[in-house]
């Protein structure tokens, strides 16, 4: 890239026409007007003659190595006197998962293009197949820094690789068409971000002798599914345990499947054809073996299987999947490195490793190695506030042993994840357990049954490793949901793994009845908030992890990350947080990069040099920004007597550990932050000197006057009924509409979070603890 002539210097550009010789052209406007498609452009570093055209290979220079390109295109005339748009190729050296010293001549060709600078360009290099540098070449010193070999391609973060190809083959297309080349390479490189499903196509006049498609696992394949699995069980009228538990709820969206039925969405059967056998016919034995199957199954409940219907909607309360928009590529890289710092500091970037969680990534490690290679079933606790890294390393430890498996070092093992948030019910959890076991959905009330017969049932199965993240949530009055799931690891036969996973350590004895947390175990992990040590480590890690090939430098000083860390870990010692106020400082930076834009008359060298902080002050601005937010500013305009609900409302969600708590356990709550407050308040003066906050907002009579003693005339505060009622109608809290105000459930709509650091700000309530 050239975007003048004083970039240009020493450089020659060449015009060559399909068909004839290559000559020198002056680079005038009408020149290149009155050239057409059929004109390659190549260019000619007059020092050492070296020619550079579209597929050659470069070497460039970068901040500390040389990095490999392929010339994708140039352009002469556009934005820039000379663009040279490449593909860029990562090396062994500049992948963390990867070990360099295996193969230093390998690299992966990626989708990712940019432009490069001439002044960077150190010399042409060559990238051959795996089989020709194998076979026919020999790597010396003379060769050995500019040859390469290339037999996969990997996405631009290295994370994603392709498929073995032949490299030689694959850039034959490059050549040939450059637009399928680029396709191609988009389709092996680039990891999809949603699965494209099939278009239902208009109906076409189909021949009267074609019989019509029958539906994708109908209720008869089911049931041939589940007599196959159940085949060596016996024919018993009961086969549920006498520990397992049902609520028997049903789902009226759903079809029965009795003798004799057939199902709504199965098609009509069409004529045989004459001198040919019917295709997929099922024997009436098997169907009949189905049939007892079902019902001896099914028959503590008297109910029959039901399977739901395929435009049923699904249990899990999840967001439509939208298709991606295609957004044009961007020439101008002034903001990618601002852009790579903001991936590195997003939650979900993915890491090498995690950063301050060794012990407890170790204990989880050897739990779930021990319960798979000895295939026995067992139940690990694990408990910590949100933001401190347990689904995290949950996610790590399954990721270390899945390359364990690979390995043949440990026997294969499945792993389902159950998020209590995601469900509209507890009893959700039981169909998607199913569905995954089995592929097929099926009610709840059925899965459940189903379930308990799988798990008692000798089988060599592979051992299941099952995530419920969000325990909490499947609490209910029964508490059925979670008694079978902590009773299945149980079972002789059963090989299953349950990682339970709160954000409370003595949930199971608070919540949980006795024979739900003895069926527990002992097995308890805790994880505690992160320490400002512990919050600069992981976002100097995230940091660390950068490529080094940035454009423009983006340095996060590391004051900044220590007045973050310090101010997090204050509060609640959440990550999550600490990374999302580093990610809008840095956003801020990039604001006020673009507003103080590079001057024009610097040259490219000079503009690619230079580098720029986020410093304390962006740090102090986006702490401002959540301090201040709307919702902050809204619950900090609040009265003495709503801020007191609210201080209640946390309070006891945080001693009981659930998401909800009863209006009378908060109007119990409010008056025992009143007895127990022996701060100093600004408006003691116009509380009587016999009377207090009690009496304040409970009012008060003298019952003996003699004695003094003064007694409460209410039960709850003045107005208090308004106050929930215009809290909720406000959006802050959530109630639940019943008839009894005692026995009435609510929730914050709000982070909690921002109702503490706003409650902790003003100096009257944040005395009452």
């Amino acid at each position: 890239m050239a975007q003048s002539l004083k970039d240009f210097k020493g450089w020659e550009l060449h015009f060559d026409d399909t068909g004839g010789d290559s000559a020198p052209a002056t680079p005038t406007r009408r020149t290149r007007r009155t050239r057409g498609a059929t004109s390659q452009i190549s260019l000619t570093r007059i020092a050492d003659e070296i020619t550079i055209k579209a597929g050659d290979f470069v070497l460039v220079q970068g901040s500390n190595d040389t990095m490999l390109y392929m010339i994708k295109d140039i352009e002469h005339g556009m934005l820039r006197y000379v663009d040279l748009a490449a593909y860029r190729f990562l090396k062994v050296s500049e992948i963390d998962t990867l070990d360099s010293q295996d193969s230093a001549n390998e690299v992966f060709i990626t989708a990712y293009s940019e432009n490069i600078n001439l002044c960077d360009i150190v010399e042409k290099a060559s990238v051959i197949s795996y089989a020709e540098f194998k076979n026919d070449m020999v790597v010396d010193d003379s060769n050995s820094f500019n040859t390469f070999f290339c037999r996969k391609g990997c996405d631009i973060s290295g994370k994603h690789f392709s498929d073995e190809l032949d490299f030689r083959e694959f850039y034959k297309l490059f050549h040939t068409d450059k637009a399928y080349f680029n396709e191609q390479l988009k389709r092996y490189t680039v990891k999809p971000a949603y699965k494209d499903t099939p278009r239902s196509s208009p109906s076409k006049q189909s021949s009267p002798r074609k019989p019509n498609s029958s539906p994708k696992k109908s209720a008869h394949e089911a049931s041939e599914y589940i007599s196959a699995i159940a085949s060596d069980s016996p024919d018993e009228d009961s086969v549920a345990s006498d520990g397992f538990e049902s609520d028997g709820t049903s789902s009226e969206s759903e079809q029965e499947i009795g003798d004799g039925e057939q199902s709504p969405t199965q098609p009509a059967k069409n004529a045989r054809k004459r001198g040919r056998k019917p295709k997929d016919s099922t024997p009436k034995k098997q169907r009949d073996k189905s049939r007892e199957y079902m019902n001896s199954v099914l028959s503590p409940l008297k109910k029959r299987l039901k399977l739901k219907k395929d435009n049923a909607p699904n249990m899990q309360a999840l967001s439509p999947s939208k298709k991606a928009q295609n957004t044009p590529q961007l020439f101008d890289t002034s903001t990618k490195a601002f852009k790579d710092v903001k991936e590195k500091l997003h939650t979900s970037a993915k890491l090498a490793s995690m950063p301050c969680r060794e012990e407890e990534f170790a204990s989880i490690y050897l739990n779930l190695e021990s319960a798979i290679q000895e295939r026995s079933g067992c139940c690990v606790y694990i408990s910590g506030t949100p933001g401190v890294g347990k689904t995290a390393t949950i996610r790590e430890v399954i990721a270390q042993l899945r390359e364990l498996v690979t390995m043949n070092e440990l026997s294969d093992f499945d792993y389902i994840e159950i998020n209590g948030l995601k469900l509209l019910n507890p009893n959700a959890a039981y169909e998607q357990l199913w569905e995954f076991v089995s592929g097929y959905k099926v009610s709840a009330t059925n899965s459940a049954l189903l379930l308990e017969n799988y798990f008692s049932e000798p089988n060599d199965r592979k051992p299941l490793v099952v995530l419920m993240d969000e325990l909490d949530q499947l609490a209910t009055r029964k508490q059925n949901v979670m008694y079978n799931f902590f009773n299945w690891p149980t079972y002789q036969h059963s090989h299953l793994i349950v990682i339970a996973v709160a954000n409370t350590m003595d949930l199971p004895e608070r919540l949980l009845s006795n024979k739900i947390s003895s069926r527990l175990g002992l097995r308890r992990i805790q994880f505690v908030g992160y320490t400002f040590d512990q919050l600069g480590t992981i976002i100097r890690h995230r940091l660390d992890s950068l490529t080094k090939q940035n454009k423009r430098k983006v340095i996060v000083d590391t004051d900044a990350v220590g007045y973050a860390s310090r101010k997090v870990a204050s509060v609640s010692g959440d990550a999550r947080r600490a990374l999302a106020i580093c990610r809008r400082a840095v956003e801020i930076a990039e604001e006020e990069y673009l507003k103080n834009a590079p001057a024009a008359d610097l040259n490219e060298l000079e503009v690619a040099e230079q580098t720029y902080k986020v410093q304390i002050d962006h740090i102090s601005r986006a702490i401002n920004e959540t301090i201040n937010s709307p919702v902050a500013q809204f619950l900090s305009s609040l009265p003495f007597a709503a801020k007191l609900v609210l201080r209640a409302v946390v309070l006891r969600m945080q001693r009981s550990g659930a998401g909800e708590v009863s209006l009378g356990d908060v109007i119990d709550e409010m008056r025992n932050l009143l007895v127990m407050s022996t701060g100093k308040h600004k408006f003691d003066s116009i509380i009587s000197e016999n009377g207090g906050l009690v009496d304040f907002f409970y009012g008060a009579e003298t019952t003996e006057p003699k004695e003094g003693v003064r007694k409460p005339t209410n039960l709850r505060i003045a107005h208090f009924s308004y106050i929930v009622t215009e809290l909720t109608e406000c959006g802050v809290l959530t109630e639940q509409s019943t008839q009894s105000e005692r026995h009435r459930m609510i929730s914050l709509n709000v982070s909690e979070d921002e109702v503490k650091t706003a409650l902790d700000r003003d100096s009257e309530i944040s005395a009452i603890k």
